[in-house]
């Protein structure tokens, strides 16, 4: 893939195997679905899509989501030091954007999420709780999401 489409895109396309085909851009895309409803789409009924590209040294990698609050989310996990881009997207993925308020409020502890999320062990929640609770006011935009 030669084309990038910058660190935040909003496209608007349809899923095709597992690709994000993009008439504006006239390509496809591999992007990794990271919403957990993610919406059936075919050509008659286009999506739009929010993505977050992250650019390595080995390529670019590039995250979808159903709406901008997830990928918002996604941006600032990965500000949380020890937490890349993959724990980012299973924490998104699997505790949604209501598990990261509660996370986020304190209302849910660690060991109430770990039992349910594979991918995301005690650890790696407290990690994102400590995160959360000393940045509030990047992540006040949970305390206002409906999913």
């Amino acid at each position: 893939m030669s084309a990038t489409l910058g660190p935040l895109a909003a496209l608007k396309g349809y899923w095709k195997n597992d690709f994000f085909w993009c008439e504006q851009l006239g390509q496809a895309f591999e992007i990794e679905k990271v919403s957990a409803r993610w919406p059936d789409s075919d050509v008659s009924n286009p999506d739009w899509i929010f993505v977050a590209e992250i650019l390595k040294e080995d390529g670019a990698t590039f995250f979808g989501f159903v709406n901008s609050k997830e990928r918002m989310a996604f941006v600032k996990l990965r500000e949380i030091d020890g937490l890349g881009s993959r724990f980012a997207a299973t924490a998104v993925r699997e505790l949604g954007l209501s598990g990261l308020s509660a996370l986020l409020r304190g209302s849910g502890s660690a060991s109430t999420f770990s039992a349910k999320i594979p991918g995301l062990g005690p650890k790696t929640l407290e990690k994102i709780r400590t995160g959360l609770k000393q940045k509030p006011k990047e992540f006040e935009f949970l305390n206002y999401s409906a999913e």
